[in-house]
């Protein structure tokens, strides 16, 4: 009899959240392509947007820099070490 009721509790959980998770991706899809449709038809308000956010936090250009940096140097010592420099 339990077992009967976890398969029960089982097939319900399931017909129930599966097609949930699947309209929440649907509806993401959706989402993502309106806002690159977006962003690729507004080019100049974007642009205005991001350098707004420059102006405004120029700590996130200096995070930037500094990742773009540690990244770049172990692909540096690795050029050297295959040059033999």
């Amino acid at each position: 009899m339990r077992m009967s009721l976890l398969h029960v509790a089982a097939v319900i959980v399931t017909v129930v959240v599966a097609p949930v998770a699947s309209r929440s991706q649907d509806l993401r899809t959706e989402i993502e392509e309106v806002v690159r449709d977006y962003l690729a038809s507004h080019p100049d308000e974007v642009g205005a947007i991001a350098k707004d956010y420059m102006v405004k936090h120029p700590e996130a250009m200096a995070a930037g820099a500094n990742a773009e940096i540690a990244i770049g140097r172990p692909r540096q010592r690795h050029r050297r070490l295959a040059c033999g420099v």
